[in-house]
């Protein structure tokens, strides 16, 4: 069964119904068929016009889960998100770019997925709903462990929300093997500009992201000082489930 809602509240409602697999911008869904048939009822919310948009306000930066990593690249966001473009550049070719989307990346939850490190930097929630409402979680709650999420069977995520908390710049590096394969990325928001741009070893109040290198991203937050405030890892609480939704 393939089903094409035209509004979010179609989508949850079928999703309630039949059930089945949410279908956005297909960059992961596909290939991971391999030469298999689909099985099982497909929802396709690539048409929801409504969750492909991004909002800036004084409060928040709203990014809707079917805008695609080209709409975030060309983008007009505040300095911290330098992060996020950047590894927009950097998902796939130009064509991936076009139809893959910022909330199938995080649903996927690969270690190697290019925006989760600037994204956890930034502190970032996803938002869920379901036919009975709506809830956030922290973003580096939601990502369990390998390809697995906190999302329930029963609901969508509809959009990325940062609050505009940090204001400094970011930066996104990306380190491959020798041979020309991804090894590991990574993203840092920092909370002062000057410190970000200086070539000391100093960062007063930054975050650093490691991906790829570990199943789960492993953050260090410094203080205003420059002294490391602990790691962070994506936190467990819950039962996770397999997930695709790009």
């Amino acid at each position: 069964m393939y089903l094409r809602p035209r509004t979010v509240e179609d989508a949850l409602q079928a999703l309630a119904t039949y059930g089945g697999r949410i279908l956005a911008g297909g960059t992961d869904f596909f290939p991971a068929l391999g030469d298999k048939p689909v099985a099982g009822p497909v929802i396709d919310i690539s048409g929801l016009g409504g969750l492909a948009n991004i909002a800036v306000s004084d409060e928040e930066v709203r990014i809707g889960a079917c805008t695609t990593w080209r709409t975030v690249a060309e983008a007009s966001l505040p300095r911290a998100f330098n992060s996020l473009r950047a590894a927009a550049r950097e998902v796939g070719a130009i064509q991936i770019q076009h139809v893959g989307t910022v909330g199938g990346n995080l649903c996927t939850a690969s270690p190697a997925a290019d925006g989760v490190p600037p994204l956890l930097a930034l502190d970032a929630e996803v938002e869920l709903a379901c036919h009975n409402g709506h809830r956030r979680l922290p973003l580096r709650d939601f990502i369990a462990s390998y390809r697995k999420t906190l999302i329930r069977a029963d609901e969508i995520l509809t959009a990325i929300v940062v609050p505009r908390t940090i204001e400094g710049p970011s930066t996104f590096l990306r380190r491959s093997t020798i041979s020309g394969y991804l090894d590991r990325n990574g993203g840092g928001c920092g909370g002062d500009r000057h410190a970000w741009q200086s070539q000391t070893s100093a960062c007063r109040g930054g975050c650093l992201l490691d991906g790829g290198a570990t199943p789960q991203r492993i953050g260090t937050r410094s203080n205003r000082s420059g002294s490391p405030a602990g790691s962070r890892r994506p936190g467990k609480a819950g039962a996770p489930r397999d997930t695709f939704s790009d």
